[in-house]
């Protein structure tokens, strides 16, 4: 495989990751709302944005 394609299947390989590690964090974030967690302490602990914590549609 020449080093282009290479360079290419590394950087898909590593967009899957990242959007899977965001993936995880909105589950996370859904679920600590469900728990009652505020939006404030749920965007600290995953870094997710209080707007995307928002549109997750939990109970705050």
């Amino acid at each position: 495989m020449s080093k282009v394609l290479r360079a290419l299947e590394e950087e898909v390989k590593d967009e899957g990751r990242r959007e899977g590690s965001l993936e995880a964090m909105r589950v996370a974030a859904k679920k600590l709302q469900l728990k009652g967690m505020s939006i404030e302490e749920i965007a600290e602990i995953t870094g997710l944005p209080k707007e995307e914590i928002r549109k997750l549609g939990g109970p705050n």
